[in-house]
């Protein structure tokens, strides 16, 4: 696994053109060990490159059946996950770019009226060949989008544009105004109880409806979202070993220290004491809400 995670601007200190604010370039070479939820971008693009398996997009209301050879772009704030099919092998890439100016001008032109997929990508091979060689290139420089590194992932986006041009179809979504508010507003009260009744007090609507769309939109209930976001808090507290487990428990409003193992096993599989251990592979990810 390898993820350039590079928000900043101290982390791209390449500015001259041809230039494009890349945020984030990852590589998946496996299945990941928890099951991945609908997160959006605020204000970036997704190239995402599907190389080996079989996969299920979900789109606010859509599924969309995907295998290796495939590619995606995705707008900013259109929720998606990508689920895992049949099959033991899977790999995928995504590269994250900032909209920003009129640098984006063509990728929103491409993506007006939803997300652009393409079923067969002829140069994803030429294209996963310069991702890797910018992994390389990242370890040796610290994880620096400096010169080289920018200039080989323009040229993956150029290749790429091309082919979505070429052959890529509109995907059109069903993306209700309110839902990626709730969305943010679960994201946002990890910290205390939420139940179907808060979220109808606050969106003015009521519970059996947004119960409704949302499931429909994001292919998940709210509350099992809500679950997502604190056992995606948890993992990141576990990571940098700044809490015990009844300090998480207490921290992300659950009951008792019992009832938060048993939602931590049945996500990730493992005890919280033990998650480090038995995903020491995984430890380095990052899993934040615009991330995978």
């Amino acid at each position: 696994m390898w993820l350039l995670d590079r928000p900043g601007v101290e982390s791209n200190p390449y500015q001259q053109e041809p230039f494009q604010y890349f945020t984030q370039i990852s590589y998946l070479p496996q299945r990941l060990p928890w099951t991945p939820y609908p997160h959006f971008h605020e204000g970036e693009f997704e190239i995402t490159l599907l190389t080996a398996g079989e996969f299920r997009l979900e789109l606010p209301g859509r599924t969309l059946p995907l295998r290796g050879g495939a590619a995606v772009l995705i707008p900013p704030r259109v929720a998606h996950s990508i689920q895992y099919a049949s099959g033991d092998h899977f790999e995928h890439h995504a590269v994250r770019f900032r909209d920003q100016d009129q640098r984006c001008q063509q990728w929103r032109a491409l993506t007006r009226e939803g997300v652009l997929c393409l079923r067969h990508c002829a140069r994803s091979d030429a294209v996963r060949d310069l991702l890797m060689i910018i992994q390389t290139l990242a370890d040796e420089n610290g994880n620096t989008i400096d010169a080289r590194v920018q200039l080989l992932a323009q040229g993956a986006l150029e290749l790429m544009e091309e082919e979505l041009r070429r052959g890529g179809e509109i995907v059109k979504i069903s993306n209700p105004v309110y839902a990626n508010e709730i969305l943010t507003y679960l994201q946002q009260h990890i910290h205390e109880r939420v139940t179907m009744e808060d979220l109808s007090r606050a969106f003015h609507l009521s519970a059996s409806h947004i119960s409704r769309v949302f499931s429909k939109t994001y292919h998940t209930s709210p509350i099992n979202y809500w679950i997502y976001c604190r056992m995606r808090a948890a993992r990141l507290h576990i990571l940098k070993e700044d809490m015990t487990t009844a300090q998480l428990a207490k921290s992300l409003a659950y009951h008792d220290v019992h009832h938060f193992i048993r939602a931590f096993e049945q996500f990730y599989g493992c005890h919280p004491d033990r998650y480090l251990e038995e995903s020491r592979e995984f430890a380095d990810l990052l899993w934040e809400p615009s991330s995978v």
